[in-house]
């Protein structure tokens, strides 16, 4: 007996669709799932360093880690899979750190960002890359800010902090050169330029067309902008105990985004004091 069948636009269309919708699926279930930059032969990895500019002398690490990647690859790169290292020139400049992560993120499809050198540059990229989520792992910058899993998880740092170096240093020279005169400082934010140069003995310059690793050119010490309530501070550790008699206060060359006044306060502690124990001490005023 010849059967027959009856159908519909609307089912027929449905039927190809579960059918394909199968077919799809089943290739799917045989496919491992991976995020971008990362295959069964092959982990893409991001860079940026700056071979050019005022930090150009930091590019002889991605020419190592280049070096590196290679004969690791040679050697059969890691489970089997390649890595393809891709590094981008930066000039130690933020925005321009910006575009190149962009570019690595969103066009070469990076699995990962690895030791993208320098404070500011980390900085710029710090928010994106935790709104990606694609990890921002050793960043090569001893800022203390980078252990910070629960507002930014996506990031992980590498150098030992500043404030650790300066306790090694101190007491390596206490132990060494007890009898040196030594000022040691903590600064809140030293974004744009270093608080190493509040203690300089010569006169501040300026230079025109010059950029160093925090920026434009800065003889003196800059923090950014604050957008919230509080004020920027340094602490100086004088070499020996003493009257403070006199305090210049210097704003050559910064036009209008100089402090439009400050405070100075004193205490009184044993050698060696941790920061927090400094920040918790009963300051007394020198100047208000």
């Amino acid at each position: 007996m010849e059967g027959t069948l009856k159908t519909n636009r609307r089912g027929f269309i449905g039927g190809v669709s579960s059918a394909a919708i199968i077919s799809a699926s089943s290739t799917a279930f045989a496919q491992k799932k991976y995020d971008d930059g990362a295959s069964d032969t092959e982990i893409r990895i991001g860079h940026t360093n700056p071979y050019s500019g005022p930090a150009s002398a930091y590019g002889v690490e991605g020419q190592l880690y280049q070096a590196f990647f290679k004969a690791l690859n040679e050697a059969g790169g890691i489970g089997g899979r390649k890595i393809t290292f891709i590094t981008y020139d930066d000039g130690y400049s933020p925005p321009k750190t910006v575009e190149m992560v962009r570019k690595l993120v969103e066009e070469d499809k990076v699995l990962l960002c690895f030791n993208t050198l320098g404070t500011p540059c980390n900085t710029a990229i710090h928010k994106y890359m935790n709104q990606k989520k694609v990890p921002q792992l050793f960043v090569a910058t001893g800022a203390s800010k980078w252990g910070d899993p629960k507002n930014f998880p996506w990031t992980m740092g590498f150098n030992l902090s500043y404030q650790s170096e300066g306790q090694i240093y101190a007491k390596y020279l206490v132990k060494t050169k007890p009898n040196a005169k030594i000022a040691l400082l903590y600064a809140n934010d030293d974004f744009f330029a270093e608080k190493e140069n509040l203690i300089k003995a010569s006169k501040p310059v300026w230079k025109e067309h010059e950029y160093t690793d925090r920026g434009k050119w800065m003889d003196g010490w800059e923090s950014r902008r604050r957008r919230t309530s509080g004020h920027d501070f340094a602490i100086i550790r004088l070499g020996a105990r003493g009257v403070v008699r006199g305090v210049v206060v210097d704003t050559s060359f910064f036009r209008g985004n100089f402090p439009e006044s400050c405070s100075i306060a004193g205490v009184a502690l044993a050698p060696l004091v941790s920061v927090d124990e400094l920040l918790e001490s009963k300051w007394q005023p020198l100047l208000t």
